[in-house]
């Protein structure tokens, strides 16, 4: 993985990211477009089979030339069990997961990326999720990847509190998102430092009738928890601006930078 460093668009030398779809274009053409304005891309694979097929002609080999360390946002319909899931299937799920997570990740060893963002179980029994967490890791330790690169995001059905242990102790990390947390009422993860001292990602955005919308729509409340949720970051933690329009992003970084300011 390159060597991070931040562009200086955010304070204390904070490393800013952005997902691989801000402009009407191709995946590289938005990462041509994010280089030098960004210092990470988040690579969004969020379908399996259609990430599955991508070919050089989508992810080319000159992307590694760009000034830019990456990370891989994995498929959202990952097949765990959900409502269905039943606890002797838990291995099998975890482990099917993985494997397509693991041939996502290969599709871009050659950035350096070693990092994904992970939708884990949701909707389902606390015992089932750890169960296909605890497939999933031993996967993906097996071809060679850490722990702690897979990071965990609170999702719909999934607020992480429940998984707070097992994320301690297999050593994985923890993707925060501000849409989710207060769209979801998942505030409870800024009172577990099992997770806050876990979370090596933001992702900032607020939400709206399931999209994603510019943090300058949110007020009072919501303000505050969310400048309580990057300061309770860990410093190193990298700020990724999850709106899917660079104008929204541009809109909602003086914003961004307010909260980044308050965690000195």
């Amino acid at each position: 993985m390159k060597e991070q460093q931040g562009t200086g668009r955010l304070p204390h030398g904070r490393i800013l990211a952005a997902p691989s779809w801000v402009i009407p274009a191709g995946v590289a053409e938005n990462c041509r477009f994010l280089a030098g304005r960004v210092d990470e891309v988040g690579l969004l694979f969020l379908e399996s089979e259609a990430c599955l097929a991508y070919s050089r002609h989508d992810l080319p080999v000159d992307l590694a030339d760009l000034p830019l360390s990456w990370h891989v946002h994995l498929p959202v319909d990952l097949p765990w069990g959900a409502a269905r899931a039943r606890p002797d299937t838990a291995h099998r799920d975890g482990s099917r997961c993985a494997d397509i997570c693991l041939r996502l990740m290969d599709k871009v060893d050659y950035l350096g990326a070693v990092r994904g963002v992970v939708h884990p179980p949701a909707y389902c029994h606390a015992a089932y999720a750890v169960q296909a967490l605890e497939a999933f890791t031993a996967a993906w330790t097996a071809a060679g990847l850490r722990p702690e690169d897979i990071l965990l995001e609170n999702i719909q059905g999934q607020p992480l509190t429940e998984l707070a242990e097992t994320v301690r102790s297999l050593g994985l990390s923890v993707c925060l998102d501000t849409g989710h947390m207060l769209s979801y009422g998942q505030h409870g993860i800024l009172r577990d430092a099992r997770l806050t001292g876990r979370i090596r990602m933001l992702h900032l955005n607020a939400e709206r009738a399931g999209r994603h919308v510019p943090l300058t729509v949110l007020h009072d409340e919501a303000l505050r928890v969310c400048a309580s949720a990057v300061q309770a970051a860990p410093c190193d933690s990298v700020v990724m601006m999850e709106l899917f329009d660079w104008k929204e992003i541009e809109e909602s970084l003086p914003v961004a930078v307010m909260w980044l300011r308050g965690s000195g």
